[in-house]
C-alpha cells in the first residue's frame, strides 16, 4: 500500500543489509550496508534470478522485514532443505518477524507456523527461543477451544528430534557452550513439558517428588526449577501444592520465592487455585504485598484459573483497591 506523505516532507533514510541464496556465505558475516533514501523506497541492483532474499542480516537494525508470499515460501523451502545456509541469527529473526507480523494482521498466521516446521532439524538455541517466545500467543488463544489438540501435536512434532530424556542429565551439556546449552535445555524442556510430551512431564513430576522426600535439601538444578516446579504441581494434587506453599513460607531467596509463586498457579484443581487467591489476600499470607499481582497473573495464565482469577478480582475489588490502590 502507498504510504501517505509526511506533513513536513520528511524522508526517513533506512539502512538495510540483505543476502540472497546466490551470495557467498562470507557475505553474512560482514554484510554491506545500503540505504533506502528515496520516496519510492525501492532498491535496485538485486539479483532477480535469486530464489529468495533476506533483509536485515543478523538482526543488525531495529525493524521487522516482511516479504511477498512467494519469498516466504522460498525461505521456508530453504529452511526445510538446509537451514544452515541461513545464519542462526537470521533464522531466529525470520521466526520472530513472521509471528509478530501475523499477530499484527499484516500476514497470514499460517506463514509463521509453516516457516517454523523446520525446527525439528534445529539444534541452536536462538531460533528455539524465538519460537518459544511467540507460540504462547497461539496457546493462549486456542487453549479452551477444540483446536488446541492440533496446536499441541504441532509443537510436539517440532520437538520430536530435539527433545531427549537425556537432556535432564547435566553431564550431557557441552562444557564449551555451557551458558547457551543450559538456556537451550531449559527452553526445550519447558516446551516439551508444557505441550504434554509424556516423558518430560513424568520426569519433572519425579524430580519434584524427590524434593518432597529429600532430607538433604533441594536436589533440583537451579536453572530447571521453574520447569520442574510448575509441571510437578500441575501433574500432582493437594500434597504437591501444599508442599510448595510451605516452601514459599520458608524461603528467604527472592528468586526461589518467585519460582514458587509462579508454580503454585500451575495447579489443575480449581479449588486449589481459588485457595491460592484467598491466601494471597489474607493478612498473614507468606507473600509480600507486591507479589499479589504475580499471583493474579499466574492464576489467570492457567486455563483452569482464568475465570477464577477474574471472579476473585471482582469479588474482592474493594479489598484489593484499599490495599493496593
Amino acid at each position: 500500500d502507498q504510504v501517505p506523505p509526511s506533513d513536513y516532507n520528511y524522508i526517513w533514510k533506512v539502512p538495510i543489509t540483505y543476502a540472497t541464496n546466490k551470495d557467498n556465505p562470507t557475505h553474512w558475516d560482514d554484510p554491506r550496508v545500503t540505504w533506502l533514501d528515496s520516496q519510492t523506497g525501492e532498491r535496485t541492483g538485486v539479483d532477480t534470478t535469486a530464489d529468495w532474499i533476506i533483509g536485515n542480516l543478523n538482526c543488525g537494525f531495529y525493524y521487522r522485514v516482511n516479504y511477498d508470499e512467494a519469498t516466504w515460501a522460498a525461505i521456508k523451502r530453504q529452511l526445510t532443505n538446509d537451514h544452515t545456509v541461513i545464519k542462526v541469527n537470521s533464522r531466529s529473526q525470520l521466526i520472530d518477524d513472521a509471528f509478530n507480523l501475523g499477530r499484527g494482521g499484516i500476514i497470514d498466521q499460517t506463514v509463521a507456523l509453516n516457516l517454523s516446521s523446520y525446527l525439528q532439524k534445529e539444534n541452536e538455541w536462538f531460533p528455539w527461543r524465538a519460537f518459544s517466545g511467540n507460540i504462547g500467543y497461539f496457546s493462549d488463544m486456542l487453549v479452551v477451544t477444540g483446536s488446541y489438540g492440533a496446536l499441541q501435536k504441532y509443537v510436539q512434532n517440532a520437538l520430536k528430534n530435539v527433545y531427549q530424556d537425556t537432556m535432564w542429565d547435566p553431564s550431557t551439556l557441552d562444557p564449551l557452550k555451557e551458558h547457551t546449552a543450559r538456556s537451550k535445555r531449559r527452553t526445550i524442556l519447558s516446551l516439551a513439558c508444557g505441550y504434554g510430551i509424556e516423558g518430560c512431564v513424568t520426569r519433572a513430576s519425579a524430580l519434584f517428588k524427590s524434593w518432597m522426600t529429600s532430607t538433604t535439601g533441594n536436589p533440583i538444578e537451579v536453572d530447571l526449577r521453574p520447569v520442574v516446579y510448575c509441571n510437578g504441581i500441575a501433574a500432582g494434587g493437594q500434597a504437591e501444592w501444599e508442599f510448595a506453599y510451605d516452601q514459599l513460607s520458608k524461603s528467604n531467596s527472592g528468586a526461589e520465592s518467585q519460582n514458587l509463586i509462579s508454580a503454585l498457579g500451575c495447579a489443575k484443581q480449581g479449588w486449589l487455585l481459588r485457595r491460592y487467591m484467598e491466601e494471597a489476600l489474607a493478612e498473614n499470607a507468606p507473600l509480600r504485598r507486591q507479589d499479589f499481582r504475580d499471583v493474579i497473573r499466574t492464576v489467570a495464565a492457567n486455563s483452569v484459573g482464568r475465570n477464577i482469577a477474574w471472579e476473585s478480582f471482582v469479588e474482592n475489588y474493594d479489598t484489593i483497591f484499599e490495599r493496593f490502590g
